[in-house]
């Protein structure tokens, strides 16, 4: 597919490079995610994103972290989606003071009520140890889903008994 896109001369196309980086990382092929990443010449946040997701999903947290403040050198704002992939290679990395940080950045950037960022915070805190931390997360969920009630019965059952 890959030499498809170049030799059509779609490699300029952010949508088709993103969609390239995406499933590369699914199929945990992360060099080659990475290298279409870097020949991406206009990245937005979804290429950030993609680039990230696929790390974390191949178990190179530290990779997709390293990631973001490269982005916001690019004067990219994070959206709630790039929240949450953060906060999942955090939790990967049981990396609890930078998920709080990431937790700040949710809040500044006003995503405290998505429940994307909400549920991957829950999750964040809940492999971290910390379920008070994870259960004041789940509170602040406006509609508790399946994944907010899953990742509170796991904090219960690994952690403690609330």
């Amino acid at each position: 597919i890959h030499s498809h896109v170049l030799s059509s001369g779609f490699q300029e196309d952010i949508y088709v490079t993103n969609s390239l980086v995406d499933a590369y990382g699914k199929c945990d092929l992360i060099e080659d995610a990475r290298q279409a990443f870097e020949e991406c010449k206009d990245r937005d946040v979804a290429s950030f994103t993609s680039m990230m997701s696929g790390y974390a999903n191949c178990g190179q947290g530290e990779e997709a972290l390293k990631l973001f403040p490269a982005m916001l050198h690019e004067g990219l704002i994070p959206d709630c989606f790039l929240c949450s992939t953060l906060l999942n290679a955090c939790s990967y990395l049981s990396a609890l003071e930078q998920g709080k940080q990431v937790h700040t950045h949710i809040v500044k950037l006003g995503f405290d009520l998505d429940v994307f960022s909400r549920n991957a915070l829950v999750n964040m805190y809940v492999k971290s140890g910390c379920v008070e931390d994870a259960n004041l997360a789940f509170l602040e969920i406006p509609q508790r889903g399946i994944v907010s009630w899953s990742s509170m019965i796991r904090a219960c059952t690994t952690w403690t008994t609330m």
